[in-house]
């Protein structure tokens, strides 16, 4: 009976641990269309606009990271955020 707990533990923790990176990876990815080399990306100017848009006006960085674009800030209510955003679209991919 105890070893059963300890596989079925085992089990579990494996599988938390596959979608905690599965998730990590995700959250960073940003979409490259196929005519990538076409299509220009959103200008730093362009991409404040959208965040603004989305609450995040007090941006203190934004920096390329995994092809995406970081930004860290402070949000209207006064909270710190780190969103991810995509270059050529400039939808938020992610959040920390």
């Amino acid at each position: 009976m105890i070893m059963i707990r300890v596989a079925v533990a085992s089990v579990l923790l494996t599988l938390a641990a596959g979608t905690a990176l599965a998730s990590e990876e995700e959250r960073k990815s940003c979409s490259i269309p196929p005519n990538a080399a076409k299509v220009a990306p959103l200008s730093k100017d362009e991409i404040r606009a959208k965040l603004a848009n989305e609450g995040l006006t007090d941006i203190r960085s934004l920096k390329e990271e995994n092809g995406c674009l970081e930004a860290k800030g402070i949000d209207k209510s006064g909270k710190r955020f780190e969103v991810y955003v995509d270059p050529v679209t400039g939808a938020i991919v992610g959040r920390e």
